[in-house]
């Protein structure tokens, strides 16, 4: 899949290596669970981080990436909106998206965030999300894309809390060491907007 211009400086941090050869120091099965796994369809992901909470967003859904910039209040608006900025000439709604996950608020100076600008469809209007960092862009194998319960044998009543979440389109499943495992929350853009828009009145 080739992202957007605007990504693929971030991919190449990141140093993806989709076709490199398992350790040979593993041992047989280790081997070749790991040469499995790296043969595994995989999708790509912008990661983000607000303050200690880690999300991510699915590289589809994302535009660009740009500096937050200036913005205008707009009156009778969401408070998840933080205003509206001009870019490239293009009215872009900027949502505040610790207002929608109940985060407090940053430590981090707006001039120092970013904007992750979604890839709305015609008539959608354009908008984004203002976040402390975005951490990069990663290959996840789609074993790794938890979407239903079912698809976890372990921390089932967890994984099924998490998703029930409105704002939550999935999660990603990553190995903790011996702790078990973390799961980052995909956010689901269309639901973003849906709340991002309701009018205060």
């Amino acid at each position: 899949m080739e992202l957007p211009e605007e990504l693929i400086g971030i991919e190449e941090e990141l140093d993806i290596d989709e076709e490199a050869e398992p350790d040979v120091s593993l041992g047989e099965t280790e081997a070749e669970e790991l040469l499995q796994e790296e043969e595994e369809e995989r999708e790509q992901f912008v990661h983000f981080s607000l303050g200690e909470e880690r999300y991510a967003l699915h590289v589809n859904a994302v535009r660009r990436l740009v500096d937050v910039g200036e913005r205008t209040r707009v009156p009778r608006t969401s408070d998840a909106i933080d205003g509206i900025t001009d870019l490239r000439g293009e009215i872009t709604a900027v949502i505040d998206p610790r207002v929608l996950f109940a985060l407090p608020e940053s430590d981090k100076s707006v001039d120092t965030q970013e904007l992750i600008v979604f890839a709305t469809s015609p008539g959608q209007g354009n908008a984004g999300i203002r976040v402390d960092v975005v951490d990069g862009v990663e290959a996840i194998p789609v074993s790794q894309v938890i979407l239903e319960p079912e698809d976890v044998d372990a921390d089932r009543d967890a994984v099924a809390e998490r998703l029930a979440e409105p704002l939550v389109a999935g999660l990603i499943r990553a190995q903790d060491g011996d702790a078990g495992f973390t799961y980052t929350p995909v956010v689901d853009v269309e639901a973003v907007l849906d709340v991002a828009r309701a009018v205060t009145v």
